[in-house]
């Protein structure tokens, strides 16, 4: 659950958007509860077949436009994420962009 900034940092590291847990305060938890549920009523939406909010539209948009994680890979062939929270959010809301606006929508 959510429900502490200490949740989401450890939730970022644990859904491997990036490497190590990022500084996330009220307002980014606020943030990403606000993105979460966004994201939640689109998904209702589009398995409705009904039109998106605007408002969550444009929460979900505002999210996506930002920066993503760095990423590289190391000697050793594996990769590595980092970034602050704010592009943890912003990688969430693309894919969410993605997610929801294909082909089949």
């Amino acid at each position: 659950m959510l429900d502490t900034p200490v949740a989401l940092a450890g939730w970022i590291v644990a859904a491997e958007l990036l490497d190590a847990a990022p500084r996330c305060d009220a307002d980014t938890l606020a943030r990403a509860v606000r993105l979460r549920e966004a994201a939640y009523r689109m998904a209702l939406a589009a398995a409705d077949d009904k039109p998106f909010a605007d408002a969550d539209r444009r929460v979900v948009n505002d999210m996506a436009d930002g920066d993503l994680p760095s990423v590289a890979l190391r000697a050793d062939g594996t990769m590595t994420r980092t970034g602050d929270a704010g592009a943890a959010l912003t990688a969430i809301a693309r894919s969410a962009v993605e997610l929801l606006g294909g082909a089949g929508r």
